[in-house]
């Protein structure tokens, strides 16, 4: 036990120092003698009774970061570097790199022009740095188009507000990569609506078409040069012409063009010169064994055409492209002469149509079909002599050769197409040779003898009153503008053809007989003198649009018996406020339900039993 309490004494005064004389040292409490720094340790003591001293070391503080001080600014390639140090004791202690700024490019776009190439300049506005774009090529501005329904590419479907006669059909537009150009987009046919087209003088083609309408440039009579990238896969040109590359087929040419003979075209496509209004000459090499017709329709200059000797399929002659086995004349120009040796059988489709340079032509014997639009749109042919052989003339194969004011049609005629005469202005005189089995002439009109109808009037026709005609055929005076102010249709017609009058805008008097039972389709559309009208009791139907567009037509009477009107019947009839209905409300209610036939100024329809206000 007494061991046990000895350990535990012990143990109790084991902490307490011992001076070497057996003193236990009592310290105080610490007292700070140095103050530690970022630098160095501080020290700090304390004290026995007995003066013994104890030291010990305190640790040194925390230095106190300043803001970053750049060494080296960065520049647009270089990196800069920063450092920060203490604020204490100006120690050095932590540094870091700056990124580099990267060019602050600013953009100047450099318009091309037609001689030099554009593009854009970006320039460095901090270092000056200065790189451009891959050059652009000049392309046309304005062009109208669509966009796709790929959402990628568009189609280029006009002139637009573009008003270059060099035009350079962009890769791109917008964004949108150019990949068509639509039928008829650069046509310069007035009726087209594209007239503006006719001072083109070059059309350049991108690469990126792999698409050009039918008639793209139609009419373009300005236009001496078409060229097409040299990279497009689908189409190439040579010579002045436009050319489909696999199918070896020139789709269109110019004034200047020629076609390439050396084996890489062999077919000419429909309308193909059409553009070339300009155009003198032609050869055809030995290569072509195929042309569309209407191939240089419209070429007004062409005086000459060549076909090389060693051509399997075609031949000329008097200046004219014959297919050689069908003995048929593909295309002639201003300065043709139809040959009289037998080679010649027909005149083809559109032959010499647009040829207005075109002033004589003869038939010769032999030629048997003068085909559809052969001699259309001849506006200056004057003299026509048709020889005893031929026996069909084709649908419209004189029409609007506004300056031929007389024809004789041979007793071998036994086919004469639709509107094989209208628009021919100046016709005074139709005569058919005595002993045709098909038609005869009377009063200046063409009679087909079987049906009774006129098939063709002029502007000096007197209908026949003996009752040899009953009919007054489809589009009859169709065009005929210089048809007499005035005209009588006798007792014995009973039908008014489609189309019958349209366009007789001298038109301004018409005597309807009680006989006629209907009244075609567009039978006066456009007879803008004509002034008032009454229509018989008898007639049964109005046919469609059979009176728009008669601006002047103040005044019209339509009888009971009347139960169809056709839409558009009376539209654009702009002097007439009141039509006189001989019926009742009820009935021309029945008539005019549902049915669009008039517009502005109308506003009254007077029936027997009172007014409808419209």
């Amino acid at each position: 036990m007494k061991k046990v309490l000895l350990f535990i004494a012990i143990a109790l005064v084991m902490p307490l120092a011992f001076c070497a004389c057996g003193h236990v040292h009592e310290f105080d409490e610490w007292q700070v003698e140095k103050e530690a720094t970022c630098a160095e340790e501080g020290i700090r003591a304390r004290y026995c009774s007995c003066g013994e001293k104890e030291t010990e070391a305190i640790a040194k503080l925390p230095h106190t970061p300043s803001e970053w001080i750049v060494d080296k600014e960065p520049t647009c390639t270089e990196e800069g570097s920063k450092h920060k140090v203490c604020t204490v004791c100006r120690a050095t202690i932590d540094t870091e790199e700056i990124a580099t700024k990267g060019h602050n490019y600013i953009d100047t776009v450099v318009e091309p022009t037609k001689n030099v190439d554009g593009y854009t300049e970006h320039k460095c506005s901090v270092c000056g740095d200065t790189y451009k774009d891959q050059y652009t090529a000049y392309a046309s501005r304005g062009l109208d188009y669509t966009i796709n329904t790929d959402g990628k590419t568009c189609t280029i479907t006009g002139i637009g507000t573009c008003s270059d006669t060099d035009v350079v059909i962009p890769a791109d537009i917008d964004g949108y990569v150019t990949s068509a150009i639509e039928h008829h987009a650069f046509s310069a046919i007035e009726y087209l609506g594209f007239s503006e087209c006719s001072s083109i003088t070059s059309i350049s083609i991108p690469d990126s078409v792999m698409s050009i309408g039918y008639g793209a440039f139609f009419g373009c009579s300005s236009l001496e040069s078409i060229t097409v990238g040299t990279g497009n896969p689908v189409y190439h040109s040579a010579g002045n012409c436009l050319i489909e590359t696999l199918s070896k087929t020139v789709i269109a040419g110019c004034n200047n063009s020629v076609i390439p003979d050396d084996g890489s075209v062999t077919s000419i496509a429909t309308g193909a010169f059409f553009t070339g209004c300009s155009l003198t000459s032609i050869m055809i090499p030995d290569s072509i064994t195929n042309i569309e017709y209407l191939a240089f329709a419209g070429c007004i200059g062409l005086a000459n055409i060549t076909v090389e000797t060693g051509n399997p399929v075609y031949h000329s002659d008097g200046n004219c492209l014959i297919d050689t086995s069908s003995k048929t004349i593909i295309a002639g120009c201003k300065d043709s002469i139809i040959p009289a040796d037998g080679s010649v059988m027909s005149i083809g489709f559109g032959a010499f149509a647009g040829c207005s340079s075109l002033t004589s032509v003869t038939i010769p014997e032999g030629v048997t079909n003068i085909g559809e639009g052969a001699f259309c749109e001849c506006s200056n042919l004057i003299n026509l002599t048709i020889q005893g052989s031929v026996k069909n003339i084709g649908d419209s194969a004189f029409e609007d050769c506004s300056s031929l004011a007389s024809i004789t049609i041979p007793n071998s005629v036994t086919s004469i197409g639709e509107r094989a005469f209208s628009g021919c202005i100046s016709l005074a005189s139709i005569t058919v040779e005595p002993g045709n089995p098909v038609y005869h002439s009377a009063g200046n009109c063409l009679i087909e003898i079987s049906s009774k109808t006129i098939i063709a009037g002029c502007k000096d026709s007197i209908i026949p009153a003996d009752g040899s005609v009953v009919n007054i055929g489809d589009q009859a005076f169709f065009g005929c503008s210089s048809l007499a102010r005035s005209i009588t249709i006798p007792d014995s017609v009973t039908y008014i053809g489609a189309s019958a009058f349209y366009g007789c805008s001298s038109l301004a008097s018409i005597t309807i007989p009680k006989s006629v039972t209907s009244i075609e389709a567009f039978a006066f559309y456009s007879c803008s003198s004509l002034t008032s009208i009454i229509i018989p009791d008898g007639v049964i139907s109005i046919g469609k649009s059979a009176f728009k567009d008669c601006s002047s037509l103040a005044s019209i009477t339509i009888p009971k018996s009347v139960t169809s009107i056709g839409a558009w019947a009376f539209y654009d009839c702009s002097s007439l406020a009141k039509i006189n209905f001989e019926g009742t409300k009820a009935q021309w209610e029945a008539i005019a339900k549902g049915n669009y036939w008039y517009s502005y100024p109308l506003k009254t329809i007077h029936c027997s039993d009172g007014d409808i206000n419209l």
